[in-house]
């Protein structure tokens, strides 16, 4: 099965981050439906993933930001 890899800078930490192996139809899914709800194109991926994806914000940085 054919899969995709997104690359995303956090904005706050500037690191970069991979989000790997989301499936072909969801990445096209995703690229092609600018308009669609996230977890709904991108199911297969965690919240944090889809929040990389959506936002480049990482996991550790979220927690600092917004978990305080």
């Amino acid at each position: 099965m054919a899969t995709a890899n997104i690359v995303k800078e956090c904005p706050w930490c500037e690191t970069s981050h991979v989000v790997c192996g989301i499936p072909m139809k969801e990445f096209i899914d995703y690229k092609t439906r600018p308009e669609a709800l996230i977890q709904d194109v991108l199911p297969s991926l965690s919240a944090d993933a889809r929040e990389v994806v959506k936002t480049g914000i990482c996991p550790p940085c979220w927690e600092d930001h917004f978990n305080a």
